[in-house]
């Protein structure tokens, strides 16, 4: 009989060449994927679209039960977010919530997180790897642009050749092929700092071009969100150790231009209407307020929902339901608990539009859903990887990934605060990756042995 341990040893390096393929084509695959799904429907729909976290779950798991050389910290990293998953699903089970939503709420919270430790425990030789990620990421950003130039071309074109007034269609917003504005600005913000960091060694033109390519494709997506993102991570940038004078200076000024554009995008955005009388669910004639565009400072829901969510009903929440929360997916049911539908309602905002826009706060949104321990030990998770390349900045001479995963996560974590960050697919892939290749740009290579040596 074979020693199936044997066996599995021989698949070592097919499991991290497996691990390294799947990251660099989720980097090129996520931001067309809305293209890809737009024609489809029912079942061919959900197996495209479940497919990239399939397959996921299948190399971690082989990381996980194949021998050979690995680094212990990742494979407990694995372990420890599967047995959190694990408790969580469990506990909700108890409270009557299927096990399957649970495990969904999970997934999109968590998938990259994994695929990241799987990278970091397998991976022998980090500087190949993050060569491979890096240009996925300069790829697919230029895609992106050049998709998000067309369609502000075709926004554009109808009003200057006169077809169409001015007072039309806002020209900003555009997304490229990645489904919203906000999915575009976060891509164009890691071009962006990308270039800051110095991505592409020896190509200063392409460096400049990614700079100035990243900016624009930001202002065209109009995204506050990413807007304020990246003035964080640019400033944080601006006063790492080993920074050059000159550079220092260029990153504070995109720092500067980042806020400068918060405050003139309200300004030259289209109005807003304050009420609705076609909403889902309603009855003819009856008036509905609508969210406006959140450029106000106030926490009525009806004037600025993003402050709504985060410093009333997040707060709240944690109040009424602070161990497990009111359950996966009760932010966005559209028959929640009681309670939380009471509450939004006695606050001036109807229901059916307070589930629309609930995922403009992923701190309200997780709070709800999970209470207050669970979001908290992803904050502390996330923090201690950024914490571990922001200590290493002071000691490592290679700083390129250090540099990006540490002002990315930034980005994300001041982002999550005006809208989907932590969840949605092509930024939480970057964040994770991001945070993950520059603890792989950290340990350094793996030292290689033959897994069958201790059985000779």
């Amino acid at each position: 009989m074979p020693d199936f341990g044997v066996v599995l040893a021989r698949y070592q390096g097919r499991v991290e060449g497996s691990v390294v393929a799947l990251a660099v084509a989720l980097v090129l695959y996520l931001p067309i994927e809305p293209v890809i799904l737009s024609p489809l429907s029912g079942a061919s729909y959900w197996a495209v679209r479940l497919l990239p976290d399939a397959l996921i779950a299948v190399v971690a798991a082989a990381v996980l039960l194949v021998p050979g050389t690995r680094r212990r910290e990742a494979l407990a990293i694995l372990w420890a977010l599967a047995i959190v998953s694990l408790t969580v699903v469990l506990l909700d089970a108890m409270r009557g919530f299927a096990p399957g939503t649970t495990i969904n709420a999970l997934r999109v919270l968590l998938r990259y997180a994994v695929l990241g430790a799987a990278l970091l425990a397998v991976v022998r030789e980090p500087s190949a790897v993050l060569r491979w990620l890096t240009w996925a990421i300069v790829l697919a950003a230029l895609v992106q642009f050049a998709a998000a130039l067309i369609e502000f071309v075709a926004l554009l074109w109808p009003m200057a050749s006169g077809a169409q007034s001015f007072s039309g269609p806002n020209l900003f917003g555009v997304d490229g092929t990645v489904g919203r504005y906000d999915r575009l600005g976060f891509l164009m913000v890691a071009a962006v700092l990308m270039a800051m960091v110095g991505a592409v060694p020896g190509r200063r033109a392409l460096g400049r071009s990614l700079l100035v390519l990243g900016m624009l494709g930001l202002a065209m997506s109009s995204s506050r969100q990413a807007l304020v993102g990246l003035a964080l991570a640019a400033g944080l940038l601006a006063v790492l150790p080993r920074v050059t004078v000159s550079r220092r200076v260029a990153r504070l000024a995109i720092a500067g231009l980042a806020v400068l554009c918060v405050v003139l995008l309200p300004v030259s955005s289209s109005p807003q209407r304050v009420a609705d009388t076609d909403a889902p669910g309603t009855s003819p004639g009856q008036t509905v307020p609508v969210p406006r565009a959140s450029e106000e400072m106030s926490l009525n829901p009806n004037r600025n929902f993003r402050l709504y969510y985060t410093l009333r009903l997040l707060p709240w929440a944690a109040l009424e339901e602070p161990l497990l929360g009111f359950g996966p997916g009760q932010h966005v049911a559209v028959s929640p608990d009681p309670r939380l539908q009471a509450k939004v309602t006695r606050d001036g905002m109807i229901w059916l539009y307070a589930r629309t826009f609930m995922n403009d706060s992923n701190y309200g949104s997780m709070v709800i859903q999970f209470g207050i321990f669970l979001p908290l030990l992803f904050l502390l998770f996330l923090g201690s990887l950024a914490f571990t390349l922001l200590r290493r900045l002071w000691q490592s001479a290679d700083q390129t990934w250090l540099m990006f995963g540490l002002a990315y996560a930034v980005a994300c974590l001041a982002g999550a605060a005006f809208g989907p960050a932590f969840e949605t697919r092509t930024v939480s892939l970057l964040l994770w990756l991001g945070l993950f290749g520059g603890l792989l740009a950290v340990r350094g290579p793996l030292a290689a042995r033959d897994p069958l040596a201790a059985r000779d």
